[in-house]
């Protein structure tokens, strides 16, 4: 697909996000009802296929294309746009990067026309973010692995039909490792909690697994051989981008939507946006908006795969999620306290990028780490 075409199909996406997506955006976040014909929609747009290519049924885009697509739709509803890149960097990317030409050959057609739809479970309590402290566990036996423990807070945990697990590993001769396993839905010991309420991105399920001695295939491990750490690190990449897109899409959402607000004639006296404070907290939080978008665009756009670089982007995209919701809610007042409109409603999803993905704690770790191992002189 030529740049040109990609460039229709975001703009196609981007319209189809603001008359469809956005009027009914309010309503899924109070039901916290599951977007599903908006995701076959979407899906049907060719969405999920963009940046792969077209040996797997791709488009052969960008990776950088698809963050448009999350950002764009991120703008206006936040819980879709977290389902998308659920799908695609939790679910599709891992196979498609790492998957044997088996896995590949198996999953990836139904995934990437969203027939489909993957999650991917790492994160457990108390784990911090370290496979150090992970405790499911993943023991090879003669034919199969048998995999042991639980999951927490899965994002489209009871809507996937495939889960990626990632799990510490011991093989028959005692080498201990990590590993990434591909579990069906319908798997014997499989168990899915209930949906979490949460506060933002509402119509997103979240929900935790459990494993009770589930035997898996020894094909479905994924690439073949337990190489889980360097993995698991890559995954951890590729979302941390995707949500770095996603909070400047929110961000960029709550803006428009106060600067309307204050933009609007008022019947007595000047508008709001005549105010020299509130020129200022605009000006200020825009120009924080787009250093963001562009340290995003640069890190994207150079295929950079560091991760302390991609720490920071994310850090910093999420902290401006919630500093530009917070100025959206202090300049209109009451009007974006209220939950009659989306204000509100941005400023709760904003905050969910600032833990899932990797904490903001997390961030720091990351990219102070380098600092911290270096040798002492």
């Amino acid at each position: 697909m030529t740049n040109a075409t990609m460039d229709q199909l975001i703009s196609q996406v981007a319209d189809f996000s603001k008359k469809v997506i956005q009027p009914v955006a309010a309503e899924y976040d109070k039901t916290e009802a599951y977007p599903e014909e908006q995701l076959k929609q979407l899906s049907d747009m060719d969405v999920l296929r963009m940046p792969f290519d077209g040996l797997y049924g791709g488009l052969g885009g960008s990776f950088k294309d698809f963050l448009d697509v999350i950002r764009i739709v991120s703008r206006d509803c936040a819980s879709t746009a977290s389902i998308l890149l659920t799908q695609s960097s939790m679910g599709i990317w891992p196979i498609y990067q790492y998957g044997t030409e088996y896995q590949k050959q198996t999953y990836l057609p139904n995934t990437l026309s969203g027939e489909l739809l993957c999650a991917y479970g790492l994160n457990e309590l108390g784990m911090n973010n370290d496979l150090e402290n992970m405790e499911t566990l993943a023991v090879e036996r003669e034919d199969y692995w048998e995999l042991n423990g639980a999951k927490t807070f899965v994002s489209h945990a009871g809507k996937a039909n495939i889960y990626l697990v990632g799990s510490k590993t011991i093989a028959e001769d005692g080498t201990k490792g990590y590993g990434n396993f591909i579990l069906d839905a319908e798997m014997w010991g499989l168990t899915i909690g209930n949906i979490e309420e949460k506060m933002g991105m509402r119509a997103l399920p979240v929900a935790s697994l459990e494993f009770e001695n589930i035997r898996i295939p020894k094909e479905n491990v994924l690439g073949g051989q337990c190489n889980g750490a360097e993995q698991c690190q890559a995954i951890n990449d590729r979302i941390r981008l995707s949500i770095a897109a996603q909070a400047v899409g929110i961000a960029e959402g709550a803006f428009d939507r106060a600067l309307n607000y204050v933009s609007q004639e008022r019947k007595f006296g000047q508008r709001l946006i005549d105010l020299r404070n509130t020129q200022f907290k605009l000006a200020e939080t825009y120009t924080e908006l787009q250093a963001t978008a562009a340290l995003l665009n640069q890190i994207v756009s150079s295929h950079h795969t560091d991760s302390t670089m991609i720490a920071m982007v994310k850090l910093k995209a999420a902290n401006t999620a919630v500093e530009v919701t917070e100025m959206a809610i202090q300049v209109t007042g009451g009007y974006g306290y209220m939950r009659n409109n989306d204000i509100e409603r941005y400023a709760r999803d904003a905050k969910l990028t600032t833990i899932y993905g990797g904490s903001i704690e997390t961030q720091y770790e990351i990219i102070s780490k380098n600092w911290v191992n270096q040798t002492q002189v």
